[in-house]
This record gives C-alpha cells, structure tokens and sequence, in this order.
C-alpha cells in the first residue's frame, strides 16, 4: 500500500471550489412599482401639488353668447417628509485578501437586496392598513371566507375595476390597473 494515499492527505484534497457564488432570489419589488418617485432636494421635504377636475359642461353655446366662466380649479398640495433607514456589515481590511469569495462586492449587493425588499415591505405595510379593502362575495372581513365557496372570480376582479373607473381611477400607464394577488389566486380566477 502507497504511503501517500487520500486517507493520510485529506488536508491537502479540497473539492472543486468554484469562485462565484450561488445567485440570490432578488425581490421583485412589487407595491411600489406604479408609485411616483420623489426628487428629495436639500431642504429634507419634497411638495407636490395637484389640481382638481372640473366638472363636466352640459350646456350647449349659444350663439354670439360668451360661456359664463368656470370656477378656478382646487388646488391640494401633498408634502412628504422622508424617514431613514439603513444598514451596514462592518469588516477588516484583511478580509479582501485572505476570503476566498469577493467579500465586499457579494455584501453590497446582499445590502442593495436587502434595502429592495425592507423598501417593498414599507410600501406593502402602509397600503394595507390605508387601503381600501373588499372581500370577495361581498363578506366583512377575512375570517369570514369560505373555500371553496368564497374563491375570488373573474367576476370579482370586474366588478373592483368597474368601481374604480366609477371613482374617477385612471389605469396605470394609460393601460391597465395594477392588482396585487398571491400566485395561487391566479388558479382561482381562470
């Protein structure tokens, strides 16, 4: 038997270590996505203003009759004040030369997923509890539905953007009216 063998260099043998790291499953950073970005200046608030509609004319013009004018439009104006949050993986310098692994690239984009997700939950947890909520065949409440008998439809779906679009709510871009549904509800409504 051969003196150096795997059994008396097992210190010596490493598996295949590849350099790249597995990749992560990046949030898709779903509430937020229709929101309006704000341009913080330097003065720690942003402001934004918005007009209100007029209503609709219903009188036809007469002839040589100047329209009687429109009452000035509403003014609102919104202002946010932004909260910080943040944080940080402190290391040694020596960490770069001694890892094996591109430490200081893989924890920045481990923060960066981090601040992606913490910023999604944020806008997640304020629309919930200032949303307006409808449960499906008209129940009160969550506790109150029912499987199979309460499985949100089509139908459903048809009758919040009929409602919507009663309330004035414009589609998103122009086209379409952004839901926020669990994956499994997709089954349910086609």
């Amino acid at each position: 038997m051969a003196n150096v063998n795997t059994v008396g260099f097992a210190d010596g043998i490493k598996t295949f270590y590849e350099r790249r790291l597995q990749m992560r499953a990046y949030p898709r950073l779903l509430h937020g996505r229709w929101l309006e970005q704000a341009r913080l200046g330097k003065f720690g608030s942003w402001e934004s203003r918005k007009y209100g509609a007029l209503a609709a004319v219903s009188t036809a013009l007469t002839e040589g009759t100047t329209p009687a004018e429109q009452a000035s439009p509403s003014l609102s104006l919104i202002t946010i004040t932004p909260s910080w949050y943040g944080a940080f993986v402190s290391f040694t310098d020596q960490i770069d030369m001694v890892a094996f692994d591109p430490f200081v690239s893989e924890v920045s984009g481990i923060l960066g997923e981090q601040a992606g997700l913490s910023a999604d939950g944020i806008v997640r947890d304020y629309m919930v509890a200032n949303g307006t909520i409808d449960y499906s065949h008209d129940k009160a409440g969550r506790a109150l539905l029912d499987a199979p008998q309460d499985n949100l439809t089509y139908k459903d779906l048809l009758i919040q953007i009929a409602a919507a679009e009663a309330d004035g709510m414009l589609p998103a871009d122009g086209i379409y009216f952004p839901v926020i549904i669990h994956p499994h509800t997709f089954i349910l409504i086609f």
